[in-house]
């Protein structure tokens, strides 16, 4: 299970907000069971990604723990400071089969 998400920080939100909540978003794996790693970063390719600042991935055990994180208080409060800081977020979900990673001939 896959949970993605891609956000617009507004202009006047500072780099030391944006890493607080960075923060609080990754402690969330410490809270809710069943998350299995989260990732959080800045967009590399500016430009290209009509104007989102930073995507969100983490992977989760079943959809079941997507309900979990979503209905958690934690997660709930970080909903709340997104909507005041970011001009525009999108999220996507989707199941997905894990797949070895392909490794290349030495």
């Amino acid at each position: 299970m896959e949970h993605i998400v891609l956000l617009k920080f507004k202009p006047e939100v500072t780099a030391e907000a944006i890493e607080s909540m960075k923060k609080s978003i990754l402690q969330l794996q410490e809270v809710v069971p069943g998350i299995v790693d989260m990732a959080i970063g800045d967009d590399l390719k500016v430009g290209c990604s009509q104007g989102f600042t930073h995507a969100l991935v983490v992977r989760m055990e079943s959809p079941e723990v997507l309900a979990a994180y979503e209905a958690h208080p934690d997660h709930q409060a970080i909903v709340q400071e997104i909507r005041q800081l970011a001009d525009n977020f999108l999220t996507f979900d989707f199941v997905s089969p894990r797949h070895p990673p392909l490794r290349s001939s030495p």
